[in-house]
């Protein structure tokens, strides 16, 4: 018999809304970070490179996100990224290194997940619905790292993320973004489209959303 959580929490890269120019939605959004940190069933993504602060607020909000004055140890997770000639990119996926601390979290069986932090409409927060969605209901890590930086591997991603938006399949999954941060030229990705909204396909995003995600940030 499995007993059911309420609500697991992943915060990814909080600390990256200091790339806005925005201090109001920042200062807000900061807020609302600190305040789901507290919850003994949140966990923070952390990349192992970070934007560097420049100015008293950015330094101050820094701080107040970065994942190691967040959460204790026990609630920390090691994000992946690649490099981009000289420039490490950080994603969303939770590292191999930490799949076992993944799978602990998962086996409690959670009835509902909250994605939030940065970036809304970007990468990162999209990387690790997939990979939550591919263990909750496919039992497997979706991510080999060791090809992420090859063309073929990178088309199967981007097909997977494709095939995803077209069925719907994580609309109908537990996994919903919460308090999300968009950065300044970003903000929901909206495109120019001869038809009508009703006709368009939503983006992997939108179908993340619902009446309490809270969408921080310049739109």
């Amino acid at each position: 018999m499995h007993i059911f959580m309420k609500l697991i929490n992943f915060i990814v890269h909080p600390e990256f809304a200091i790339l806005s120019t925005d201090k109001v939605s920042i200062g807000k959004y900061a807020n609302r970070i600190v305040d789901i940190a507290q919850n003994e069933n949140t966990y923070v993504v952390m990349s192992e490179a970070f934007p560097k602060p420049e100015g008293d607020f950015s330094e101050e909000i820094f701080w107040k996100l970065y994942g190691k004055e967040l959460v204790n140890p026990k609630r920390r997770l090691k994000s992946n990224g690649v490099f981009n000639n000289s420039r490490f990119d950080p994603h969303g996926h939770i590292n191999c290194a930490d799949w076992e601390s993944l799978i602990q979290i998962m086996n409690e069986n959670p009835n509902e997940i909250r994605i939030h932090g940065c970036f809304f409409g970007e990468a990162c927060l999209q990387n690790l619905a997939i990979q939550l969605y591919g263990y909750l209901h496919h039992n497997k890590h979706w991510y080999n790292w060791d090809g992420m930086h090859t063309v073929s591997q990178g088309v199967w991603e981007n097909l997977r993320e494709s095939f995803l938006e077209i069925n719907g399949s994580l609309t109908k999954s537990n996994i919903r973004y919460g308090i999300v941060y968009s950065n300044d030229c970003v903000r929901k990705k909206e495109t120019k489209s001869l038809f009508p909204k009703f006709l368009t396909r939503r983006t992997l995003d939108e179908r993340l959303v619902d009446e309490r995600t809270e969408i921080y940030g310049k739109g």
